[in-house]
């Protein structure tokens, strides 16, 4: 049986590596975003683990992640509108540091 699994931004030292030197804005959108947070690579693999035996064909970790698949599939344009809020205020944040 085939499983697909959308993994979420997880703690792991390639993430540290990747955070060295990623632009600030995507920085800004993605440490503060409301609709994302980390998870640690054990947490993951449970839930990787956990959803083999399971009959879902899509599968992906924490509310968070659901509630924006969802989003986008019953209601994509609110799923944009709030995307958009996101940019806007992590856009906001960064130019509001940098004219300090």
């Amino acid at each position: 049986r085939v499983k697909m699994f959308y993994p979420p931004t997880t703690e792991t030292p390639g993430l540290d590596l990747e955070n060295e030197d990623k632009p600030e804005m995507v920085w800004a959108m993605e440490s503060e975003n409301s609709f994302t947070k980390s998870y640690t690579a054990g947490s993951v693999a449970k839930s990787m683990a956990d959803c083999i035996p399971g009959g879902r064909f899509e599968n992906l970790v924490g509310f968070d992640s659901w509630f924006v698949y969802y989003a986008y599939q019953l209601c994509p344009a609110l799923a944009r509108f709030l995307a958009d809020g996101e940019y806007r205020a992590a856009r906001k944040k960064v130019d509001a540091k940098k004219s300090q």
